[in-house]
């Protein structure tokens, strides 16, 4: 089993997993066309069940996805704008650099529609743990790594698509306790205090906004252009011969 895989059935990780489930439960109406994305092997994560509408679940493995949509990670086999909902639960981890994932999936979001993204806090002493670790194995591969990304700079790299965040919820604890990791965020409302850059995970809840359109201003208002004498005298009615 590899260290990714590994990570998801340690026994720390089900209550953030579980927690998680929850999290979606409040924040998600499970209804229209939407696509999960997990990390590979995940399939003992708790799923929100789709009461109205589609959802497509994919497994993120290597660059590659598998499950009901595949393709590589910078072509997903789906149509332009074929998802009013996608979820992100951790399969960014298994990714060494977001920006084709995130460009691929302003691709297949509906203007208007919600992305809410899974992350682990690269900051989290935990998995400050889990980062130095891998330095040290030499024998790891690149596709057995853990790759944390900062909610600010998913949340930047977001904003260049027009995807915009509305709401980040940080939760879990600094450190695994008793196989657990204990909630200090109550009941996972946005606390925006000093110690929210120490929780184990966080919660990106954003929109894709429309197009903007720009605006034709009145003739009033739009600039008149210098015409040179020549050009602006009216036409002779005469034809030379």
């Amino acid at each position: 089993m590899s260290r990714i895989d590994s990570l998801h059935a340690l026994s720390e990780f089900a209550p953030l997993a579980q927690h998680e489930l929850e999290l979606m439960s409040a924040q998600i109406i499970p209804a229209g066309a939407a696509l999960v994305l997990h990390p590979r092997d995940a399939t003992h994560f708790p799923i929100l069940h789709w009461r109205n509408g589609t959802c497509a679940r994919a497994r993120i493995d290597g660059d590659e996805l598998v499950g009901d949509i595949s393709g590589d990670i910078g072509h997903l086999q789906a149509d332009d704008e074929s998802f009013d909902i996608v979820v992100v639960q951790h399969g960014a981890e298994m990714l060494r650099a977001t920006d084709e994932l995130i460009a691929e999936i302003d691709r297949v979001l509906a203007a208007d529609g919600r992305l809410y993204w899974f992350g682990l806090n690269p900051l989290n002493p935990w998995c400050v743990m889990k980062q130095g670790r891998q330095r040290v194995a030499r024998s790891e591969t690149a596709a057995d790594r853990l790759y944390f990304h900062s909610a600010r700079r998913i949340e930047n790299e977001l904003g260049r698509c027009a995807i915009v965040v509305d709401k980040s919820i940080f939760f879990g604890g600094w450190w695994p306790r008793n196989g657990e990791l204990p909630d200090r965020s109550g009941n996972g409302a946005s606390r925006n205090n000093l110690f929210d850059g120490l929780s184990a995970a966080y919660l990106l809840s954003a929109r894709k906004q429309r197009a903007a359109l720009t605006p034709i201003p009145p003739a009033r208002l739009r600039p008149r252009l210098s015409v040179a004498g020549g050009l602006a005298a009216p036409a002779s009615g005469r034809i030379a011969a």
